[in-house]
């Protein structure tokens, strides 16, 4: 409160809530300016999604898929008459499907998460490779 107080912040009691990040279910108030804060299981933060127990597999699921759609919506544009070099299929695939596919994984991943973010890695450098046809005259 004191920081807040510091830096001129005015916490709304209405707007704020609690997460005690354990697995156990605690029972404990939490009060600002006399009115009880919130606890809650979930919450976003700067667009990540924080869960009270640290599992992460939901979030992945949903940025692989993410990822996914942006891969394939890259993808297309091999389909179009126009020539298009593999390394700028590649660069795009790098600047937009990686980042979104891989956004908050430096957090708490279980192993299973860790093979889903590998497994679109894979799919991504198999999709942007130029095809054995194309060196053959």
């Amino acid at each position: 409160m004191n920081y807040a107080f510091n830096y001129g912040y005015t916490l709304n009691a209405n707007k704020c809530m609690y997460i005690i990040f354990d697995r156990k279910t605690h029972n404990e108030s939490i009060h600002i300016n006399n009115t009880d804060i919130k606890a809650a299981s979930t919450s976003k933060h700067v667009g990540i999604v924080l869960i009270r127990s640290m599992k992460c597999s939901t979030a992945v699921d949903d940025r692989v898929s993410k990822g996914r759609a942006s891969l394939f919506s890259i993808m297309t544009l091999r389909d179009t008459p126009s020539d298009i070099n593999p390394v700028i299929m590649a660069g795009l695939v790098q600047k937009i499907s990686f980042p979104t596919a891989l956004y908050e994984s430096e957090l708490n991943l279980t192993m299973a998460d860790i093979l889903k973010t590998e497994r679109f890695i894979r799919l991504a450098a198999k999709s942007v490779s130029v095809p054995v046809y194309a060196y053959q005259n």
